[in-house]
């Protein structure tokens, strides 16, 4: 609450449409802004929202309109932060034991996490629930690009060996928090089936190190750091076609 967000609207048609959008103050140092654009039929603006209040949040419309008719888009916002991305591999080392890493856009602080684990081994499949506090000296923070994207870093452990495993990653800040996707697991991985390739125990006395999460991409096969993230407000692109 009370930042200052802007959305990118793009409305293709001709002849050009007259842009609306609906339940929102534009009063004040509020704004729609038309940009300058050279390509024929396409119009640009800018629309500022100074100062989100509780009132701006909740879903939003925009239309245009021409004489061949009318297009709509939808805009929701929301003080949740963004879906928890996976930044970890989807692979384990070990027969007991998953280092997670996961990252989400917010620009309030991150509170905490839970994460529901299930796991599957031949005909048996059992589920363990765990929140925790990203404040907990146990958590690791990662280094970010910027401060609004938000990476932390978990032992999971104690977990079966020689079973397939599905995360599903619900995360909260001080406003609200996202919802489970129970359909698609933000990560699946499989425990290694030799029962001797335990953790270190001593390494679960600290928190995930910059090492430790370096041997766990080696590992991995080189899996790469995914770069792609969601944001808070979304910096929308908003596309009208309307009989070019």
């Amino acid at each position: 609450l009370g930042a200052n967000e802007e959305i990118n609207i793009s409305v293709h048609g001709k002849p050009k449409p007259d842009v609306i959008c609906s339940n929102m103050d534009l009063s004040g140092p509020r704004e729609m802004i038309e940009l300058p654009d050279n390509k024929p039929g396409v119009s640009r603006y800018i629309l500022r929202i100074n100062g989100v209040t509780s009132n701006d949040l909740g879903e939003h419309t925009c239309s245009a309109t021409n004489k061949f008719g009318s297009d709509y888009k939808y805009l929701t916002f929301t003080l949740a932060p963004s879906k928890p991305e996976v930044v970890s591999p989807p692979y384990s080392s070990h027969a007991d034991y998953y280092l997670l890493g996961w990252r989400s856009m917010s620009k309030s602080p991150m509170r905490n996490a839970t994460f529901k684990i299930k796991s599957y081994s031949d005909d048996t499949a059992t589920e363990d629930t765990r929140t925790i506090s990203l404040n907990d000296p146990m958590v690791a923070r990662g280094n970010t690009t910027s401060d609004e994207i938000q990476e932390f870093w978990h032992h999971l452990a104690n977990l079966a060996y020689n079973s397939e495993h599905t995360v599903h990653i619900r995360a909260c800040n001080e406003y609200a928090c996202t919802e489970f996707d129970l359909q698609i697991p933000d990560v699946k991985f499989k425990t290694l089936k030799d029962s001797s390739y335990k953790i270190d125990p001593s390494l679960l006395l600290i928190p995930p190190t910059a090492s430790l999460r370096a041997a766990a991409f080696l590992q991995g096969n080189g899996s790469e750091l995914s770069k792609t993230v969601s944001t808070l407000f979304t910096l929308l692109a908003l596309t009208f076609a309307l009989n070019l």
